[in-house]
């Protein structure tokens, strides 16, 4: 199923986060949610690598009271297109307004922060496993980037 809308829904923020100032962080597996060891040590991730691993993290992770930025509950599960294009257009817009607590003016941090468009979003079977494929645009890249989200285990 896919979900393309006649306009791509727009970041809320102009206080924007270029992809390329991502620090860096543990590289983490989001397959199987493990750090990786890479020559004797944990591998590590920065720029657009841990942008697209922060996105994947929020958009896989529950909203609870410790970690209140996860958005996993308005993943688009529904098989009626109808349905699943009105959730879609709400992940959309959850991950346009995404912002994390200690964002502040002149230090933006979120990914509504980064994500300047969702274009479009796609769920479908890859190599037996359902993922999401979003569409976006972000401050820092030229081109559209297609961020692939392994959703199978939220789907059980």
């Amino acid at each position: 199923m896919k979900w393309k809308p006649n306009q791509p829904i727009q970041s809320v923020y102009s206080d924007r986060l270029n992809t390329t100032e991502y620090k860096s962080d543990f590289f983490l597996d989001v397959e199987d949610g493990d750090l990786v060891i890479e020559d004797g040590d944990l591998k590590m991730v920065s720029g657009l690598e841990n942008f697209i691993q922060r996105f994947q993290s929020v958009l896989l992770s529950n909203k609870t009271s410790l970690s209140p930025y996860g958005l996993q509950e308005f993943l688009p599960l529904s098989e009626v297109q109808d349905i699943f294009d009105r959730q879609c257009e709400e992940l959309a817009y959850q991950i346009v307004t995404h912002e994390y607590q200690d964002s502040e003016p002149g230090d933006p941090n979120g990914l509504g922060h980064t994500v300047e468009e969702v274009v479009a979003i796609e769920r479908m079977i890859k190599n037996g496993n359902t993922r999401l494929i979003v569409e976006i645009k972000a401050t820092g890249e030229s081109g559209i980037l297609k961020i692939d989200v392994p959703i199978y285990r939220v789907m059980k």
